[in-house]
């Protein structure tokens, strides 16, 4: 049957999130948000959670299943609800397609394993400091046309969920972060500094600090120029994610 989620369910959903924070970050980083990210939560259930769908209030949604079970009523309720796309790695949602279809291919979801991974000396490449990121945030303006606010990374540094890594030559030149142990993300290179291995270099430094309590970490890209660096690193895709709306 399908439930509602409540306050009372939020720890159950949370844990059912966390099995894979790799192709579940942005869900993850919603249900820790203080704003109202989802306006509705509706849990798979028999005997215990066999799916969840998260209805943003973006209007986009999103589903998380890690098994095979009947989905005749997700399918039915997908039916019914007015949404504007499904963004979701292909693995979860293939029980899904016979309702939706692609409309675009989305971010590669890519793992390098602690015995795939070539240690490299970078003795330049230091610790991010919660004093740092400001100095982050004005690199990222540069780079992306969204990332987090200095709050959230701070919280993140502050209470270990993560760590960073940066390289500083006459300003920061490249910083790499990680959230939730394993999950690589904002890795950044100043555009006046790019194609010198810097950004490389630091995410080097970030990978090797991981591997020493993890045993596999991952990434997702949407860009071939990244992707190849990832690849040269030891990173391979395991999972796309997938933007589908109703047929």
């Amino acid at each position: 049957m399908i439930i509602k989620g409540k306050k009372e369910n939020l720890e159950a959903i949370k844990a059912y999130v966390s099995k894979d924070y790799a192709r579940n970050y942005f869900i993850a980083l919603g249900l820790l948000s203080e704003k109202t990210i989802f306006k509705d939560i509706y849990i798979e259930w028999e005997q215990e959670i066999k799916g969840i769908l998260f209805h943003r209030t973006s209007g986009n949604l999103q589903y998380v299943s890690y098994e095979d079970h009947d989905n005749s009523e997700l399918l039915a309720l997908l039916q019914t609800l007015e949404f504007d796309l499904l963004i979701s790695p292909k693995s979860f949602c293939k029980p899904l397609e016979s309702i939706l279809e692609v409309k675009k291919e989305g971010a590669i979801i890519a793992e390098l394993k602690r015995e795939e991974y070539s240690p490299v000396m970078v003795s330049e490449v230091k610790a991010l400091q919660v004093e740092d990121l400001e100095d982050v945030i004005s690199l990222y303006s540069k780079v992306f046309s969204g990332y987090p606010k200095l709050e959230v990374m701070k919280e993140k540094l502050i209470t270990g969920r993560g760590i960073g890594k940066v390289i500083f030559e006459n300003g920061l030149k490249s910083v790499a972060q990680s959230d939730f142990s394993k999950v690589i993300v904002g890795v950044a290179t100043d555009p006046l500094s790019q194609k010198k291995g810097l950004g490389t270099r630091c995410l080097h430094g970030l990978i090797q600090e991981l591997l020493l309590t993890e045993t596999s970490l991952f990434l997702q890209y949407d860009n071939p120029s990244a992707g190849r660096i990832y690849e040269k690193l030891g990173f391979k895709p395991v999972d796309r994610v997938f933007h589908y709306q109703k047929r």
